[in-house]
């Protein structure tokens, strides 16, 4: 859906923002599918969910090898699954003191309930995406009346390839674009590949309403500053405009900086952070 990266830097480039704990978790189970939740990244757990299904659709070249083997686009042998960790818990710390929040689609298998006797099993993680405002930072011209809080940018959309045509990408969506509406947003950005059909058909279909972006919709934006950021030069910027919210809300989910920082230091779980910023740039 969004740029497929194979190197580290380019998890830098992560994103998501607030939610509020005032809207329900949304859930989906039409059709006879299975039940699919689409929750926050908020724990050194649903961190290393996120962690396993990038790095099993990004880094393995089938997307399903337990042991970790296979290789990148260019033919790089991938780091070891615990490196991939690590530095992306290191990662998502760092965006997350950036106003961003990562999201994880769990899906209930085992039936839902104690068939057979036997308890459900736990969800599975099934997609991620992220809602940022950080590509916007020193984008948006002040003299145009636009701040980054009001422009989000969608990025990291990622589902897993065992589990397509399920609905897990229009989860994500839902709940990003449901999320992005009380923390003030007008409007949601995003980018695709001009050779990748299947996300351009999805994003511009009815249900998800995305067009490429107006000069209207652009205005007060440095574009070649967003490219710069997003790392998505020669791509498509798709845009949506997101209905008004009835009354000003403030988001109860947003990590103040004191509270990111807490669990920055939770995720990196008493590593040595030098250790850990080693692993991050010897990985690549």
């Amino acid at each position: 859906m969004s740029p497929v990266r194979k190197t580290l830097p380019d998890l830098i480039l992560l994103g998501s923002l607030v939610l509020s704990s005032a809207l329900p978790v949304l859930s989906y189970g039409e059709g006879g599918r299975p039940r699919i939740t689409v929750v926050p990244v908020t724990s050194e757990a649903s961190v290393r969910s996120l962690a396993d299904l990038r790095y099993d659709e990004w880094m393995c070249e089938d997307g399903h090898r337990e042991d970790g083997s296979g290789g990148t686009a260019d033919g790089r042998p991938p780091p070891s699954r615990h490196a991939f960790r690590m530095a992306t818990a290191e990662v998502v710390a760092e965006r997350t003191e950036g106003g961003a929040t990562a999201y994880l689609a769990l899906m209930e298998v085992g039936g839902g309930g104690m068939e057979g006797g036997r308890a459900p099993q736990q969800p599975i993680t099934v997609g991620t995406a992220e809602l940022s405002p950080v590509e916007f930072e020193g984008v948006v011209e002040a003299a145009s009346g636009s701040d980054a809080g009001q422009v989000l940018y969608v990025t990291d959309v990622v589902t897993s390839s065992r589990h397509r045509r399920m609905g897990v990408a229009n989860a994500l969506m839902d709940r990003l674009e449901a999320d992005a509406i009380p923390a003030g947003s007008r409007s949601l950005f995003l980018h695709v590949e001009r050779d990748n059909t299947g996300a351009m058909g999805f994003y511009t279909s009815p249900r998800r309403g995305y067009e490429v972006a107006s000069r209207a919709q652009l205005r007060g934006i440095d574009i070649d500053a967003l490219n710069m950021n997003a790392g998505t030069e020669g791509q498509i910027l798709l845009c949506k405009e997101l209905p008004r919210s009835g009354k000003e809300q403030t988001p109860l989910g947003i990590l103040v900086p004191e509270q990111a920082v807490a669990w920055r230091e939770r995720l990196l779980c008493g590593a040595d952070e030098g250790a850990v910023r080693h692993r991050l740039l010897s990985i690549d």
